[in-house]
């Protein structure tokens, strides 16, 4: 099925950087996008609500709001956001 090709593509990619495919799906790239992005800048502004809900899709930003734009309120605000992997033998928050 030609929706499964993009989950399938990330798993073989994932499984050979030797994590777990089932940890690193789809939706988790998403959220954190979507927790990484208010973070980040725009040509040296915050990022607009506006412009995250439409990257996200969203036909509100009820939801960026609630959940994501209160974390460019409390970190620092970035002109790139950048991701270090975990130490070995630490687990990411909320992932078990």
């Amino acid at each position: 099925m030609l929706s499964d090709v993009p989950r399938t593509s990330l798993a073989v990619i994932v499984a050979k950087a030797g994590l777990n495919p089932e940890r690193v799906t789809p939706k988790v790239c998403r959220h954190t996008y979507c927790s990484a992005r208010p973070q980040s800048l725009d040509q040296g502004q915050p990022v607009a609500e506006f412009t995250v809900e439409r990257e996200l899709g969203h036909s509100s930003g009820q939801m960026i709001r609630e959940i994501y734009v209160h974390l460019g309120q409390i970190r620092q605000r970035t002109e790139g956001v950048e991701f270090l992997p975990a130490p070995a033998g630490t687990t990411v928050a909320g992932q078990g």
